[in-house]
């Protein structure tokens, strides 16, 4: 979704489109970080499902469900003192209200890990590879919609336009996960019902994904230092990195 962003605002304006990318990597420095605990939900999904402790299932996958709802007190907050800080004064504009819209609905990302992790640790993945692809296609739809916008009817956005396609697209897609996740099969079989927070199983979760959460925000942090230092530099030494890592990142 990040690099569909990329490419259509590319083609909106170079300066909405370096905006974008610089803001992007620090973003991700948030996003990764809780991706990778989140995440850990697959672990013991897979672990209970093959010693078939059906009824433990739901309650692992609810912990993190929780975790990605209580990130909030995370990303608002950064995005609220240090936004400024973070994104570079030429690229405030833009890089502000992507990085904005991006921080603020956050918790959507961890959170579509944690729901789809369910069916991955159960090696169920027909399911997320298909809401996948409905949330890439409609995120494109959306890109085009509110980045150029529609004359008289919907104004041009820009780089906000897409962090709010992007953000839209990972709330409907969470949905749609959530509505299965709880469905009567489920609440029966793996207690998808069972939404009461647990600390023993949360912490579990979280002590096991630290270690790859460090790594991701090491690497991104790294990406986003470098990139600060290229739009400090011109207009055009940001565009060549933003063009090379943008292959990259796909």
């Amino acid at each position: 979704m990040l690099f569909a962003d990329r490419i259509i605002l590319a083609n909106y304006s170079i300066s909405a489109f370096n905006a974008a990318v610089t803001a992007s990597f620090v973003f991700m420095i948030f996003q990764l970080a809780t991706l990778a605990i989140a995440g850990i939900a697959e672990v013991f999904v897979g672990q209970n499902n093959g010693a078939k402790r059906f009824e433990q299932i739901g309650v692992f996958v609810w912990q993190m469900i929780w975790f990605s709802l209580l990130s909030c007190f995370i990303f608002a907050p950064v995005a609220y003192f240090f936004g400024h800080w973070f994104i570079v004064e030429e690229y405030h504009r833009e890089g502000l209200a992507y990085f904005y819209t991006l921080m603020y609905f956050g918790p959507v990302f961890p959170l579509m890990m944690a729901l789809a992790s369910f069916y991955i640790g159960r090696g169920k993945t027909h399911l997320v590879l298909s809401i996948t692809l409905l949330m890439n296609l409609i995120n494109v739809t959306l890109d085009l919609i509110l980045v150029f916008g529609i004359e008289g009817i919907v104004p041009q956005l820009g780089a906000k336009g897409a962090a709010i396609a992007t953000v839209t697209s990972q709330a409907i897609a969470s949905g749609i996960l959530f509505v299965c996740f709880i469905w009567r099969n489920n609440r029966q079989r793996f207690a998808t019902n069972n939404w009461r927070p647990r600390w023993q199983p949360m912490s579990q979760c979280i002590r096991i994904g630290v270690p790859s959460s460090l790594g991701h925000i090491f690497d991104a942090g790294a990406w986003a230092i470098l990139f600060n230092m290229m739009a400090r530099t011109s207009e055009e030494h940001t565009v060549v990195l933003a063009i090379g890592q943008s292959m990259l990142l796909l």
